[in-house]
């Protein structure tokens, strides 16, 4: 065996194996290292592979991304959250992977950088523009956008943005009033 560190030269430790006859089965005390610390890797590798978020592809480095952003930092993180939570018995990967979806599509809990004028520290701000959809069928709930509307008017005229303004039936929750708008008017405007 060839090993980097230099207090496994040549020697054999005792493993808790047994072969048949019931002899203690002897490894290099480099092997035995190796072991202990790839059962982290092992069990790491074990868990992100139950909800693999890799598809077949031919561009390595997407896999490479994805597995470390998706799959890596998602175990680590299930590892502190189990080590870390008060009053709450440890939760499973897929449960965790919910979890983390669910505040993620929630835009309450979206915080955004911002400055604060008072003493000039930076801190979170909750965002609460939300781009929501009218209850209801489309044909009843879809109204122009307010913003291509008047964009449109100011170019060609009321009677050219009655006509080709975008009909949505999404609006700003956050808004006062409540405005419909397009996906792309939001974007722009918050």
């Amino acid at each position: 065996m060839i090993t980097t560190r230099p207090e496994d030269v040549s020697t054999l430790v005792a493993s808790k194996k047994t072969t048949k006859k019931g002899e203690v089965v002897m490894k290099p005390s480099c092997v035995m290292a190796y072991n202990a610390a790839k059962k982290g890797v092992d069990f790491s590798d074990q868990m992100s592979s139950y909800y693999t978020p890799i598809r077949k592809t031919l561009i390595w480095y997407k896999k490479v991304a994805l597995d470390l952003l998706l799959g890596t930092c998602v175990v680590n993180a299930l590892v502190l959250h189990n080590k870390y939570s008060l009053n709450q018995k440890n939760c499973c990967m897929l449960t965790f992977r919910e979890k983390i979806l669910r505040n993620l599509l929630e835009g309450e809990n979206v915080g955004a950088l911002v400055q604060t004028p008072q003493d000039g520290r930076q801190g979170t701000k909750k965002l609460k523009h939300v781009l929501s959809k009218r209850e209801g069928t489309a044909r009843e709930t879809r109204k122009r956008c307010v913003s291509c509307y008047s964009k449109m008017k100011e170019e060609r005229g009321a009677k050219a943005a009655r006509t080709y303004a975008k009909r949505v039936s999404t609006y700003c929750k956050g808004c006062d009033e409540t405005p419909t708008m397009c996906l792309e008017c939001f974007n722009s405007k918050h």
